[in-house]
């Protein structure tokens, strides 16, 4: 594990806003602590929901370089900008397990999504990780997940050049103060980044946009981004795709909320978003098909496996500690080959340094069904 505590440049971190003058397109700070995830490091590929390969069964596979953030979101699921610890992968050891994930389900389309619990575009191998990713054997497309804010002309071409088929830029507002109040950057440039989409359309690349929708927030924010999309097409009729993804709000725990903002039921937000394809005359609820996602095998897991059968037999799972987390109660771990965050629950301080082991009870480990492993301790 390689930690780089650097502070040569005394930047700003990205979650502090209120003294910095800097653009979110030129914010180069640099954080406090950066774990550089590699083969060497013992910090495994798939488990951890926030760095790695996720596979979700399908013939998408998801790939997370970095939390890196330049933005500090009201809403932000992943809580970038406020980590103690940030993670980057070496892009390397990434293609080196993508390939596996693909050899296994050795099926042709497999689309490569880079999907960061931060901003792609502040990952410095990125455009080598574009390409690699491209020449793996039964891989179609690549896309990419970004709030926009880092796109620029020489960037879309580079990327494009590299093998990016498609990007994800998400517009949650067609009002300035608005996306400045989301965001929590006071200079956060909307006009900017509105050139930004079209700009990506001009230059042949695919373009989703991807708005979150906050009942009660950006109700009508919805219907101008709409129009907006509509407009973009009706102007830019070149051979790209547009398409307009709008995503209902959800809360997570470990992220952050705005205010009081309720997430909605599905029921309710397809309910809304079928009353505006009616208004707008535009498609607006869009599922798997529609982005060629369709089932594919799932790369297995032997800690997955072990942990149902100790929980028949109400055992425990030894598992090595092998660096922080991205705060002081969590940390990192390795089982069988597989990642597992853990949750220090017992109030003891733990350095992870020492590659510690520890035996935790099969019922205290969650494993969701794309086999990402969380386990407490006390």
């Amino acid at each position: 594990m390689s930690i780089d505590r650097s502070t040569e440049h005394q930047a700003n971190r990205p979650n502090d806003t209120s003294d910095s003058n800097e653009s979110p397109r030129e914010w180069r700070g640099d954080p406090s602590m950066l774990i550089k995830v590699s083969r060497a490091s013992g910090i495994p590929l798939h488990g951890l929901d926030f760095i790695g390969i996720i596979d979700r069964g399908t013939n998408l596979v998801e790939v997370r370089p970095t939390t890196l953030c330049n933005l500090r979101c009201a809403y932000c699921y992943a809580n970038a900008g406020d980590l103690e610890n940030e993670f980057e992968v070496e892009a390397s050891y990434l293609l080196g397990g993508f390939e596996d994930v693909a050899r296994f389900k050795g099926i042709d389309g497999i689309e490569a999504h880079i999907d960061p619990y931060g901003e792609g575009l502040l990952y410095k191998e990125l455009p080598g990780l574009i390409t690699g990713l491209k020449r793996v054997a039964g891989v179609r497309r690549v896309s990419m997940q970004s709030n926009g804010t880092l796109v620029t002309e020489d960037r879309i071409d580079t990327l494009k050049a590299a093998g990016l088929d498609q990007i994800n830029i998400t517009l949650n507002t067609m009002d300035p103060g608005q996306a400045r109040k989301i965001s929590c950057r006071d200079d956060y440039d909307l006009d900017a980044l509105l050139a930004t989409l079209r700009l990506v359309v001009e230059r042949g690349m695919d373009l989703v946009i991807t708005p979150v929708w906050f009942f009660g927030v950006n109700d009508a924010e919805i219907g101008r981004i709409i129009a907006f999309y509509n407009g973009l097409k009706a102007t830019h009729p070149g051979p790209a795709a547009v398409r307009l993804g709008i995503q209902n709000y959800l809360v997570y725990r470990t992220g952050r909320k705005i205010g009081k903002v309720k997430e909605r039921e599905f029921s309710f937000f397809y309910k809304q978003l079928r009353a505006l394809e009616k208004e707008h005359g535009t498609k607006l609820v869009l599922n798997a098909r529609d982005f060629g996602i369709h089932p594919a095998p799932t790369y297995p897991s032997d800690l997955v496996a072990a942990i149902h059968q100790a929980r028949q037999r109400k055992q425990a799972i030894e598992v090595e500690i092998v660096a922080p987390g991205r705060n002081d109660k969590e940390l990192v771990g390795t089982a069988l080959g597989w990642g597992v965050k853990l949750l220090n629950l017992s109030g003891a301080p733990i350095d992870p340094a020492r590659r510690q082991r520890v035996a935790i009870p099969a019922g205290q480990f969650d494993v969701t069904q794309e086999y990402l492993v969380t386990a407490t301790f006390r």
